[in-house]
């Protein structure tokens, strides 16, 4: 939400009733999608600890499956552990 309001750093407040009502209820949304956010993460990682109590098989075999599908990075694939460049 690029139209809020910037805070300064250790201020976390914020005065709605002074603000418009479509920015209040921008300011619900974002703060139901955080929620929301939160929400699936806490769910996920329950499941993977059924899954890793349950069979550990199972669990790692869907977490070799979540990690094999993440985005690549963009370019030429680093090996190694120094910041040089790419062999």
């Amino acid at each position: 939400m690029a139209a809020m309001t910037p805070l300064r750093h250790v201020s976390g407040n914020q005065y709605l009733h002074r603000k418009s009502e479509a920015y209040r209820t921008a300011v619900r949304r974002k703060l139901a999608a955080y929620h929301r956010h939160i929400q699936l993460g806490l769910i996920s990682q329950g499941l993977l600890q059924i899954l890793a109590a349950t069979s550990a098989n199972a669990g790692l075999a869907l977490l070799r499956l979540l990690a094999s599908h993440r985005s690549p990075r963009p370019g030429p694939l680093r090996v190694g552990c120094g910041g040089g460049a790419a062999p």
